[in-house]
């Protein structure tokens, strides 16, 4: 049974870290972006964003080396960046969807809480906007995944983030200080792997699938004499 539990994770990962992006929120509100955090004051302090992740909407562990913002809400936009600064972090919190509002920021973040980037703005993105960071670890195992930015923006830029009513499917939920404390949506984001994750080749699938069924073969053979 551990043998069989091992093959089926180490094939698990195997097709994970070459498959594309995981990317929750889609599909997005049609018409609909969010500019803030990074794209406008707000009306509030605008120090703080978070936004939590259902562990359900990820296939298995990853190292999270990206994350992908989508920036074609609106045509209009110029996609700007407020001026300011933006530091990122990930971590594994314990508290559901539209669950992180009830507490203090600070007590949502997990006991492996990671810088993952820091962010500085009063440049142009493009539509598909990937944020490479500190690769973190992360295995849904242990809870949700939370996204926690800390803002300190000085004018706002002109950039609208797609975004969706994340609770309807329970898929993410955020909390903030940029004018209302809570609401249920949150920004479609991408989650991609850490450029020094190997990807194996087609071929190797192959190879791997065939050693693993071997390895199971063997060992219900020798079960059997």
């Amino acid at each position: 049974m551990k043998l069989q539990k091992l093959c089926s994770l180490l094939l698990l990962s195997a097709i994970f870290a070459a498959g594309s992006p995981i990317v929750i929120g889609l599909p997005a509100d049609p018409g609909t972006g969010n500019c803030f955090p990074f794209g406008c004051v707000g009306g509030g302090a605008s120090t703080r964003y978070q936004q939590v992740y259902d562990k359900n909407q990820f296939p298995g562990p990853m190292t999270i080396g990206k994350l992908i913002f989508y920036a074609d809400a609106f045509t209009g936009d110029s996609n700007l960046l407020a001026s300011g600064s933006w530091t990122i972090y990930l971590s594994t919190t314990p508290y559901a969807v539209n669950d992180i509002d009830s507490r203090p920021f600070n007590d949502n973040v997990g006991a492996d809480n990671m810088l993952f980037a820091v962010v500085n703005g009063g440049v142009t993105i493009p539509d598909v906007w990937v944020i490479t960071g500190n690769p973190f670890n992360y295995n849904p195992a242990n809870g949700n995944l939370l996204l926690d930015i800390h803002a300190n923006i000085s004018t706002n830029g002109f950039l609208f983030l797609n975004a969706r009513n994340g609770t309807a499917g329970g898929v993410f939920s955020r909390y903030h200080n940029f004018g209302t404390t809570f609401d249920d949506w949150g920004l479609v984001t991408g989650f991609d792997v850490a450029d020094d994750v190997v990807i194996p080749e087609p071929g190797a699938f192959l190879l791997t699938a065939s050693g693993l069924g071997s390895l199971l073969a063997m060992r219900r053979r020798r079960r059997t004499v």
